[in-house]
């Protein structure tokens, strides 16, 4: 069996390598401050048995949010980049 990649497809992936490590970036420094604003407003309206995993629900809905904002966030800069003056 072989694999074809077409190599057209191959410009868009240190966009996409761009997009996560910003991502990641972004997350990494607010991540602290989220965790500590949402996790005690948060704990009372869980059952004990999944307070446990409350940082960890905190943690990954910010990734989220943060890769959904820096891709829209790429998008601005890729049609920035490609206008022609």
């Amino acid at each position: 069996m072989h694999i074809y990649i077409d190599p057209s497809h191959l410009a868009s992936v240190p966009q996409f390598a761009r997009t996560c490590a910003l991502a990641a970036s972004i997350a990494n420094a607010i991540e602290f401050w989220v965790l500590r604003l949402v996790v005690p407003l948060a704990t009372p309206a869980l059952p004990k048995e999944f307070r446990h995993w409350l940082p960890t629900l905190v943690t990954t809905g910010t990734k989220a949010v943060v890769l959904v904002f820096a891709w829209y966030l790429q998008t601005l800069v890729s049609a920035f980049q490609s206008v022609k003056i």
